[in-house]
């Protein structure tokens, strides 16, 4: 669908914060969000309509595509809007987003073998 029927969200409001440490490799087969790996890992419970960060920390030796289904998010101060953003070996990306779908949706890395090897999470918004 054209962008300009996804209009860029308000985000001034009251946000709340998730820090997503992302982690493994170094040898070991799992990879996981905030040390733990699907299916065992904690679901994102926000509510409808809340203002939603999440501070990407890469503990890794690898990039990581972090993908959010059923929203689009906003990179950093930048105003560019995604699905998908790159968070580079041992960096740090902020990403904002209204929870205005509600549903389970799934949180995970675009490597696909990372997210086989258990690199996601659902976020819950209800």
């Amino acid at each position: 669908m054209p962008e300009e029927n996804y209009p860029a969200p308000d985000l001034s409001g009251d946000v709340v914060v998730f820090d997503q440490d992302l982690s493994g490799g170094h040898g070991s087969p799992l990879w996981g969000i905030n040390g733990q790996p699907w299916p065992d890992s904690d679901d994102i419970a926000v509510a409808h309509g809340q203002f939603v960060q999440f501070n990407y920390r890469n503990n890794s030796m690898m990039p990581h595509p972090m993908h959010l289904h059923g929203h689009f998010f906003e990179v950093g101060k930048t105003g560019v809007r995604k699905d998908t953003v790159i968070v580079p070996s041992h960096g740090l990306v902020n990403v904002r987003f209204v929870a205005n779908n509600p549903g389970g949706w799934m949180h995970h890395c675009h490597n696909i073998y990372h997210a086989e090897a258990d690199m996601m999470n659902v976020v819950q918004i209800g």
